[in-house]
């Protein structure tokens, strides 16, 4: 039986943790030179090296290298504690908040096209508004 000492451990523990809570492909926000970044892991994470070099690492989509688990963070699939498989719909209030926060980091413009839909950032601001007339209402 192998015996791993207590950051061998932790680091273990931590990969095991993640791969419970976040599957491949899930949005996670991550540090990398003090910055935030978001992206999504290309896998499971693993541990690489051993004893004292032992990391906890995962892979993230378009960042070129492994982010080590201490520096990540999983991003719910669903706002505000919404389950995947409800019909639930979070709190206008704060859903109107993240739209004004995401218009705000991307800019005017349209942000995508999907099918021949655009989606344009005064689409999103209409609605963002009308969402918090109507909880003033």
């Amino acid at each position: 039986m192998t015996s791993y000492s207590e950051f061998e451990r932790q680091q273990l523990q931590a990969v095991a943790e993640f791969n419970r809570a976040c599957l491949p492909r899930n949005w996670v926000a991550y540090k990398v030179d003090g910055r935030v970044r978001y992206g999504q892991t290309i896998g499971e994470a693993l541990v690489v090296g051993a004893g004292d070099d032992m990391r906890a690492i995962v892979g993230v989509i378009g960042h070129g290298r492994n982010v080590h688990l201490s520096d990540v963070t999983m991003i719910p699939g669903q706002p505000d504690g919404v389950e995947d498989d409800s019909a639930d719909l979070p709190d206008p209030v704060k859903a109107a908040e993240r739209v004004r926060d995401y218009i705000a980091a991307n800019g005017d413009g349209i942000y995508d096209v999907l099918d021949g839909h655009p989606l344009y950032a005064r689409d999103l601001e209409a609605l963002r508004r009308f969402a918090e007339a109507g909880v003033r209402a």
